[in-house]
């Protein structure tokens, strides 16, 4: 037999390399969504069409300097990103709205440096909170998230819902119908393709933090938005001062 060059080796040994690669990543995505996902929605002010229809709009707010250095010492003392915290306080505030356990979001992949296509560029980030658990578990539980999220990134998400999940979706309603971000570290470039009904973006400016959300007039007021500001807003600040209260000690309402 005639020997295998060199070059057809390397080719072939890449291929196979990358398909080992693609077979854990599908597990790791089929383990995460072992159990049924829930897909029903956010509480929203009018029906969901029954076609998707979609009219932007966005109201701006700014994090207090309190709460910005609250979210400082936390980063420092338990060793993890401002973008996890944000996250860990975004699930509990929509566990809250929700009235529910498992909550699942959508989040750009990292800014690329080097543009180009990619196999996602959203990700699926899914909290399992609980009554035992303290803002501090929630929040190791979500770092974990994070991470092995973005080293799972290239599984197709539209293979994992359509063929691996079998998943049926009411009109107009998807895997995640929200989604974060801070924009310092990722690109609401790579979410633009999607209609999401509520987006939550941060961008760290010097010593604050300002927010925006962007959200479908067609489903939301603009009052609602802004009460979900403060709600958000004073979730923000009772968690940020002591992370050993159990999830249902914080409470998404002012005296």
């Amino acid at each position: 037999t005639l020997p295998i060059q060199y070059k057809d080796y390397s080719e072939w040994k890449l291929n196979f390399l990358a398909s080992i690669e693609m077979k854990r990543q599908e597990r790791y995505w089929k383990k995460q969504f072992r159990k049924e996902p829930p897909l029903d929605d956010l509480p929203m002010d009018y029906p969901r069409p029954s076609a998707q229809s979609f009219e932007g709009c966005m109201i701006n707010f700014d994090i207090g300097r309190d709460e910005t250095n609250g979210l400082k010492k936390i980063v420092l003392a338990e060793k993890v990103t401002l973008y996890m915290v944000l996250v860990a306080i975004f699930n509990i505030f929509l566990s809250k709205l929700y009235q529910r356990e498992d909550i699942i979001i959508g989040t750009p992949i990292y800014h690329q440096e080097q543009e180009g296509e990619f196999l996602n560029t959203v990700l699926t980030l899914r909290s399992r909170l609980s009554e035992e658990m303290t803002f501090k578990e929630l929040l190791i539980q979500v770092k974990k998230a994070i991470v092995e999220a973005n080293q799972n990134q290239n599984y197709p998400i539209d293979v994992l819902v359509e063929d691996d999940l079998k998943l049926s979706f009411a009109p107009g309603a998807s895997l995640f119908d929200v989604a974060v971000l801070l924009e310092n570290i990722q690109d609401k470039n790579y979410i633009q393709h999607i209609h999401f009904n509520l987006i939550f973006s941060f961008t760290r400016t010097g010593e604050l933090i300002k927010g925006v959300i962007e959200f479908n007039g067609l489903l939301y007021n603009h009052s609602t938005i802004r009460r979900m500001i403060n709600h958000f807003n004073h979730l923000l600040w009772e968690s940020l001062f002591n992370v050993d209260l159990t999830l249902p000690e914080i409470s998404i309402l002012s005296e």
